[in-house]
């Protein structure tokens, strides 16, 4: 019977103690350390690409199953100041057809848009009616492809066109 009131005393003892040995921890950190506000990225709108002349496509190979061949434009190729790697790209199907879209890839935030479709009977681009940075998800091999291998490892862009052009050389077809 003399255990309980000698149990809960011990208890309220280490408590006590405890909460004491926290309380003089807060000296220990650094009082020198000013946290930074968050930044706000913000978007350096792009003017659109020349169109392309056809003459500096890069062939690239994607994980998933098509049949279609990718190109990048290499003239188009730019990293902006904002962290954007844009470019135009080509997906020719195996029947021939053909579409141009003038896209981006902000790396840090994992996100792709897509600025404009190009018409090859004019040769010039039609903004895109969903010009909107969307989340890269799972199931788009070909912008996953273009992000994860090629211009953005580790979702850090890669810091100039050269380097992206190096990166689809090299990369595995």
């Amino acid at each position: 019977m003399m255990r309980l009131p000698h149990t809960l005393a011990l208890l309220l003892g280490l408590s006590l103690s405890t909460s004491l040995l926290a309380g003089g921890r807060e000296s220990a950190y650094n009082q020198n350390y000013t946290w930074e506000a968050p930044t706000t990225w913000t978007e350096t709108a792009p003017p659109l690409p020349p169109y392309p002349d056809g003459q500096h496509w890069l062939p690239f190979t994607i994980h998933g199953q098509t049949d279609n061949q990718h190109f990048i434009d290499s003239q188009s190729l730019t990293v902006g100041s904002d962290g954007v790697v844009r470019y135009v790209l080509r997906v020719k199907s195996a029947l021939g057809a053909e579409t141009l879209t003038y896209e981006g890839l902000h790396c840090a935030g994992n996100n792709h848009k897509r600025y404009a479709i190009g018409r090859p009977d004019t040769q010039t681009w039609m903004a895109s009616q969903t010009a909107d940075w969307r989340r890269i998800n799972v199931s788009q091999y070909l912008i996953r492809t273009l992000s994860e291998e090629l211009f953005c490892p580790d979702h850090v862009s890669v810091r100039h066109a050269e380097e992206a052009i190096k990166r689809i050389k090299a990369a595995p077809r």
